[in-house]
């Protein structure tokens, strides 16, 4: 999948696998902080579930759950890191 519509994808699967009903996918930023109150409002449970949707659809594991803060931290290092460890990219 092409970049940036690997990044159009994963902003609509953020927002509607969280229920982001404030947010619409083309409003985010692709270096808008995902985790934390300056960014999306994720907090640690959400990114948990937004962890295991993106396992599961893009195919790839974060081997290192100290490592998905650095990987979710915005759209641009969540697509970077799909690309690199998918399968199907």
């Amino acid at each position: 999948m092409e970049t940036e519509a690997l990044k159009s994808q994963l902003k609509s699967d953020i927002v509607s696998s969280l229920s982001l009903i404030n947010c619409k996918p083309n409003e985010i930023a692709d270096d808008e902080t995902i985790v934390g109150e300056n960014g999306l409002g994720i907090d640690s449970i959400d990114i948990l579930d937004l962890l295991t949707m993106v396992e599961k659809k893009y195919h790839v594991r974060v081997q290192n759950t100290n490592d998905a803060k650095k990987i979710f931290l915005n759209i641009n290092t969540l697509t970077d890191f799909i690309q690199k460890n998918s399968p199907d990219a």
